[in-house]
């Protein structure tokens, strides 16, 4: 799965270090209080919210934190590790503007999680309470698996994907880059989802989804092409 960008191992010991760390969190909505949960629940403390939009936002402050505007949190590299709150699959901007300024990125693992020793998780993906990862998985940079959903043996997700709430992914099945996953959907063993495409709420994929196709219903059928993500 190189050409997914995912990590050749999990370092337990690595996620260990990363408690009780200082953590800011990319992203200023109300998705990002969610994400603040999870940190704090895996020992991070967190410094603050960073905006790249709205600068008004920057006299606001959430979890009683403050919010920063990108460009003022130099300071904080070295310091602090940071983690992308954004549930659309374009975050690969933000993430990019963190990287170019050197701040090295967390992995969030909810302790209510069942992961696989034998699964990988990239940096900068969080895993959501009541996710399974079974053995042989591979997840990505920057995926966000929310809660409940469950991974499939030597599933490979690819970065920047989005797993909604419930999502049930078979094993072996392929993910590729910037893939949003509706809540509930279902992913037959072995199927392909092709890059930046969508997977409505509720669908079953029961054969190969093409790259930047959006597909609904039961089976899942194509309804709009030439796509992006979301």
């Amino acid at each position: 799965m190189s050409e997914m960008g995912c990590c050749p191992h999990r370092d337990f010991e690595t996620m260990e270090e990363q408690k009780d760390s200082k953590l800011l969190i990319l992203g200023a909505g109300a998705f990002a209080e969610d994400i603040a949960d999870i940190a704090q629940e895996c020992g991070f403390e967190v410094v603050g919210f960073v905006e790249n939009q709205n600068r008004q936002r920057c006299q606001d402050q959430l979890f009683e934190k403050p919010i920063f505007w990108i460009d003022d949190i130099a300071d904080w590299v070295g310091r602090c590790s940071v983690i992308c709150a954004l549930g659309t699959t374009f975050r690969n901007s933000f993430v990019a503007q963190a990287e170019t300024m050197r701040f090295t990125f967390a992995t969030l693992i909810h302790p209510s999680a069942r992961v696989s020793t034998r699964c990988c998780i990239a940096p900068g993906s969080i895993i959501s309470a009541g996710v399974i990862i079974a053995a042989g998985a591979q997840i990505g940079k920057h995926v966000l698996v929310n809660r409940g959903s469950l991974i499939g043996h030597h599933a490979q997700i690819g970065d920047f994907v989005s797993v909604g709430p419930g999502v049930n992914l078979g094993g072996n099945s392929r993910i590729g880059k910037r893939v949003y996953l509706g809540m509930g959907s279902i992913i037959r063993n072995n199927c392909v989802v092709g890059k930046q495409s969508v997977v409505g709420a509720g669908a079953v994929v029961v054969k190969d989804v093409p790259e930047q196709v959006q597909v609904t219903g039961v089976p899942a059928r194509i309804t709009k092409e030439n796509i992006e993500g979301i």
